[in-house]
């Protein structure tokens, strides 16, 4: 029979313990850096402009948060934080948002998205442009998520490139090109 002495086993059980909360820990925070905005544009765009004025094809400029590249052509990004259950759909004025006792409202952002994605293909020519509302926090759609609307995961699964895939290297040229026109026209906000 082994024979164990109380401060040797006291000393291997606090041991374990702050191991098993030391790898708690990373994993915890290696999941918040994976999910964040900044690495999931990491992995769904080949380049990225962002905050930036483009020509409205008016004789104006459109701001634009996030102009990304990716393998489906141009897309057109827009983040909104928001945790708890969205209320919100494509006809409403106003979108709100219920955690608990707190409740906050914004407007639509699909109008303005689509004049934004409008704009961009304007500029774009025949290069595929799309668009979407990326909301980053723990939400809920109440009432069904709004075309064009999705989390942080449905967009990393939506638009993630291969490995290896970033820069406008391996594009088709007239992709490649308009990439470098916006590019070219894209003023800082």
């Amino acid at each position: 029979m082994l024979n164990i002495s109380t401060p040797v086993l006291i000393i291997s059980a606090v041991s374990l313990a702050l191991v098993s909360i030391l790898i708690w820990m990373l994993v915890r925070t290696w999941r918040r850096i994976h999910n964040s905005p900044r690495m999931v544009l990491r992995r769904i765009a080949r380049a990225r402009i962002s905050d930036v004025l483009l020509p409205d094809g008016m004789d104006g400029e459109i701001h634009v948060e996030h102009l990304l590249l990716t393998e489906a052509g141009i897309l057109v990004l827009e983040f909104r934080n928001a945790s708890g259950a969205l209320f919100g759909g494509d006809r409403m004025d106003d979108w709100s948002v219920i955690d608990g006792k707190r409740r906050f409202t914004f407007g639509n952002p699909l109008p303005a998205l689509e004049t934004r994605i409008q704009s961009v293909q304007d500029l774009a020519g025949d290069v595929p442009v799309t668009g979407r509302v990326a909301v980053v926090g723990e939400v809920e759609f109440a009432g069904g998520r709004p075309d064009g609307v999705l989390g942080l995961a449905d967009l990393d699964a939506e638009f993630s490139l291969p490995r290896g895939q970033q820069g406008s290297k391996g594009l088709p040229e007239a992709v490649a090109a308009t990439w470098d026109r916006l590019q070219s026209v894209a003023r800082p906000a």
